[in-house]
């Protein structure tokens, strides 16, 4: 075999004793050791060795040894996914099923799941990579390709999306989340390169359009972004989807046309309301949004009740909490923003993305009160919860130097921590977005006041 053996496997192997063998072939160094019972073939034999040449029999006795082998040390190291893997290959070989695998890849593709909902993404990915070595899945692929577009692998995301896309072109879910995932890391020559692929392999237009809109709206190309959204929802013909309503009232709050994107919003909630089985999400997105939009035009007494509803249906929503927030400094003045502040205090987000949600919308209320420090402290909890979002690393790498020069001025110690976090968080914006003018521009400004090179910094 080309890969490393346990002694006992020969041993299972051949019908002779194999010790005194072993140990002449490891004096002519035709073998080596890899640990206490494990040896494999040399570099330079191992490119010239040719197992097919083997006789049959002796082929499919290894590799009958070799699957029982395997499962035995699977079933006694469940932990070891390599055994179970192990023992699929060298068993499909002799066209036979190891009889605990499937179990326990079944198992460990649930184990994979979980750390990727967690945000382990870097646990999910040995898990997966491991699994596709034997097992390649539908299921399996567009796992491993929402994995590496948190960790940034976009060739192998690409790679992927085409596989995908090309056996279900229904996976407008896939499509939308893949984008929204590399728009977050400013990403956008990927997202591009995603809605190439989607387009070759017709999946859901309006899907197409809705990113095609967010890719303008973040290049602040407002006008391109608000054709797109309409063209979202020219080509909506079941008038299904409530989401390009949203996007496209947003971007016209964007354009100063207000009273436009309040008839937009109250359109989508038309379709949420004649569509029962569309989700609360969009209901409630639009619904805030609307709310907000008569508040920019100083009509508190259409505003109020709608955001006042809110608040009282969904009082956990960050997204809510923080139109309320606003309603409360635009009604009462910022004199009242403690009454705010505590409705945020209250708030005990559930899912990780509502965390990370909520706890940049508080680090964000807070900036505008003035509290650096306590905005600094949500931010770095965004982070935790929204690891690769380049827009929370720039907010939270934004404060942590405003506290660093601060601290400087005020000859604190902790001047030296903030700006050496600061550069860690610009060394990840940087390995995302490389051509980042902000980040880079806070890179340099970083060297000359502290002496900090970015990128010989240690990350934690």
């Amino acid at each position: 075999s080309k890969y490393d053996i346990h002694r006992d496997l020969l041993s299972g192997v051949c019908n002779f004793p194999v010790a005194d063998h072993i140990s002449s072939l490891i004096k002519q160094c035709l073998i080596e050791i890899v640990g206490a019972d494990t040896i494999k073939l040399p570099g330079v034999l191992k490119r010239r060795f040719r197992f097919s040449r083997l006789a049959s029999e002796i082929r499919t006795r290894f590799h009958n040894e070799a699957s029982k082998f395997f499962t035995f040390l699977a079933e006694k190291y469940p932990s070891k996914i390599e055994y179970a893997i192990a023992a699929e290959l060298h068993s499909s070989y002799i066209g036979k099923k190891a009889p605990i695998v499937s179990g326990f890849l079944d198992s460990k593709i649930a184990l994979a799941h979980t750390h990727y909902e967690e945000h382990k993404y870097k646990e999910a990915k040995k898990i997966i990579d491991e699994i596709l070595k034997i097992k390649r899945t539908r299921d399996i692929i567009r796992l491993s390709a929402l994995i590496d577009a948190e960790l940034g692998y976009h060739e192998s995301v690409i790679s992927k999306a085409k596989e995908l896309f090309s056996q279900n072109p229904n996976d407008a879910y896939l499509f939308q989340r893949l984008c929204k995932i590399t728009l977050t890391q400013n990403r956008e020559d990927i997202t591009e390169a995603l809605v190439s692929i989607a387009q070759g392999n017709k999946i859901n237009e309006t899907s197409i359009f809705i990113v095609q809109g967010d890719i303008a709206r973040r290049r602040k190309q407002l006008d391109h972004a608000e054709w797109y959204y309409r063209e979202a929802i020219n080509h909506d013909y079941k008038k299904k989807n409530a989401w390009p309503y949203f996007f496209l009232g947003v971007t016209l709050i964007k354009l100063d046309e207000v009273d436009k994107a309040i008839s937009v919003l109250h359109e989508g909630l038309m379709i949420c309301e004649s569509k029962p089985w569309i989700k609360s999400n969009v209901n409630d997105a639009i619904t805030t949004q609307l709310g907000l939009a008569y508040l920019l035009i100083g009509n508190l007494e259409a505003g109020q009740p709608i955001l006042q509803n809110l608040i009282e249906r969904s009082p956990e929503s960050p997204e809510i909490v923080h139109a309320y927030a606003y309603l409360i400094v635009k009604r009462d003045g910022k004199e009242k923003a403690e009454e705010a502040y505590e409705k945020f205090r209250r708030i005990t987000p559930r899912s990780w993305k509502q965390r990370g949600h909520y706890h940049l919308f508080y680090a964000l209320f807070l900036l505008e009160l003035g509290k650096l420090s306590e905005a600094n402290d949500h931010f770095a909890l965004a982070h935790k919860y929204e690891s690769n979002n380049v827009h929370i690393m720039s907010k939270y790498s934004r404060t942590l130097y405003q506290l660093a020069l601060k601290a400087k001025a005020d000859g604190d110690s902790m001047a030296e921590e903030y700006a050496r976090k600061c550069a860690q968080i610009l060394k990840k914006i940087l390995k995302y977005d490389t051509k980042n003018e902000i980040a880079d521009s806070m890179r340099v400004d970083l060297g000359y006041e502290f002496g900090i090179e970015v990128s010989k910094i240690q990350s934690d």
